[in-house]
């Protein structure tokens, strides 16, 4: 599900809640109107956590398959001799743009700048990601840029690390979709409880 449809069940959502509020105003006094406004400032409580929890999970499930498309571009399961050298000096350029922007600039504000805390699971596993991101990083910087040898070298370490961020990534995609999942749909329970409020 895409943000624009998101918002816009969520804006759905606020209507309910607005007609809610309407009708509350035509009752004076009563339990009933008691009850009404009980009922929607809970709901609106519920509105409140969901649109942040909406907001990070879109952000991991928009950012986190563009970043596996990027990782699955690199041939990182081939053998260094099966690539010639320019080939290699071309993985070697891309696998460190790849480490670049994913620690310190096009996904790092997703990955190492964004606060994942309303979503459960989600900040333990982003922690492990960017460790291995870290590592990997680690590993690729000792070599020297153009230095094919040293590369083939630790090409074993190399594939090992990659494979381990991009296993990690796998994961946290999959999380992220079944919490969107789960989170629409306690959006839509949410709705519906502002139209159970108006019977």
């Amino acid at each position: 599900m895409d943000v624009a449809m998101i918002g816009s069940l969520v804006a759905i959502t606020k209507s309910v809640i607005e007609i809610v509020k309407g009708v509350g105003s035509f009752f004076s006094g009563s339990s009933a109107k008691e009850k009404l406004e009980a009922g929607f400032s809970q709901l609106y409580g519920r509105i409140d956590v969901l649109s942040v929890q909406l907001e990070q999970s879109e952000n991991l499930t928009r950012m986190v398959p563009a970043w596996i498309e990027v990782a699955n571009r690199m041939p990182i399961w081939q053998q260094p001799t099966a690539l010639d050298h320019h080939e290699m000096q071309l993985l070697d350029r891309d696998l460190r743009g790849l480490m670049h922007d994913s620690i310190r600039d096009h996904f790092s504000a997703t990955f190492f700048q964004s606060h994942f805390d309303r979503l459960p699971g989600v900040s333990m596993k982003l922690e492990v990601f960017r460790e291995r991101l870290r590592t990997l990083d680690r590993t690729v910087s000792t070599v020297q840029p153009g230095n094919v040898q040293t590369l083939e070298a630790l090409w074993p370490t190399i594939t090992t690390q990659f494979n381990d961020a991009r296993n990690t990534a796998s994961e946290i995609q999959i999380l992220a979709d079944d919490l969107q999942g789960q989170l629409i749909k306690e959006l839509r329970e949410a709705a519906q409880q502002g139209l159970v409020l108006l019977a």
